[in-house]
């Protein structure tokens, strides 16, 4: 089992980490750990056996049948009170039992991310890559910035893998805040009808809808200039002669698939259904004449 937490990073610090390990012979653990001189028992700490590396960076508590190894002593405290039912749990925190709540019961793994804590590690991000003034990974710290004022309206997410006769199911639980951002809270229901259009001997089939005009809001909210914009879009139209705002985001409006089934190894195919079918016909021809593609 993992645990984890972050230092504020903008100032070099780094992650946290505890690892929980299940022991069936404490001694015998024990033994192991300071066998050789790698590592050095200190004082106890709330019952446990605690032990230090040679080189002072690695920390170890031994008690109860679990091992718990971390970089950090303070985070291996916590984790020790948290096992002890002196710290917060988890398991009673509001969000995690809401979001949970959301979920069958029936599940063989399940996941969960804390809303706020996310968001905290978005804006440290952010703060790292504004004061170097770089980019993070290609995203600029403006684009960070606008992903972290998004995650503010995450309270939590969870998922879960439930069996079933013929495989699994993976369901994902997302609860919002209640000033969540219109980008978060209206998300319209999704029933996808193109599967009839689809051989029964596909691989597999993957399903969209409006992704044209999500890509567009996806680079207008990762904090790119509208003059960035533009200009990007008025080079691609320069080179190809198509349009992103009247040939790509109406063509990708509606609903969309990708199959892939038999072929010489493996065929896809990319099946459209736009909101507006006089607009995507007009940016079909223009791919068709530009760009030399079938449709």
């Amino acid at each position: 089992a993992y645990q984890g937490d972050v230092k504020d990073v903008s100032r070099g610090g780094s992650a946290q980490y505890v690892v929980y390990v299940q022991s069936t012979d404490d001694a015998k653990l024990e033994t192991a750990l300071t066998s050789g001189g790698e590592a050095v028992k200190g004082t106890a700490y709330s019952g446990y056996d605690t032990f230090t590396s040679k080189d002072g960076k690695t920390f170890a508590a031994v008690h109860d049948g679990a091992l718990l190894v971390s970089n950090s002593e303070t985070a291996l405290h916590q984790s020790i009170d948290v096992r002890g039912g002196t710290g917060d749990q988890l398991a009673n925190a509001t969000s995690y039992t809401d979001a949970l709540a959301a979920l069958p019961k029936d599940n063989i793994a399940i996941g969960y991310v804390d809303g706020a804590q996310l968001a905290t590690l978005a804006q440290l991000a952010t703060a790292q890559a504004s004061s170097r003034g770089v980019q993070a990974g290609g995203v600029s710290p403006q684009a960070l910035n606008s992903f972290s004022s998004q995650l503010k309206g995450v309270r939590a997410l969870a998922f879960a893998a439930t069996p079933e006769d013929q495989g699994l199911r993976f369901r994902v639980a997302e609860l919002l805040t209640n000033d969540a951002p219109a980008t978060l809270s209206d998300v319209k229901e999704f029933t996808p009808t193109l599967e009839s259009n689809v051989a029964a001997d596909s691989y597999a089939y993957i399903g969209f809808q409006d992704l044209g005009p999500t890509l567009k809001q996806a680079l207008t909210s990762l904090g790119t200039s509208q003059a960035q914009l533009t200009q990007s879009f008025s080079a691609l139209q320069t080179q190809t002669g198509i349009s992103f705002d009247d040939d790509l985001v109406p063509l990708l409006s509606g609903e969309q698939a990708i199959t892939v089934g038999p072929g010489l190894p493996v065929s896809a195919t990319l099946l459209l259904k736009p909101a507006d079918p006089t607009n995507a016909t007009a940016a079909q021809f223009s791919f068709s004449s530009e760009a030399g593609a079938t449709l």
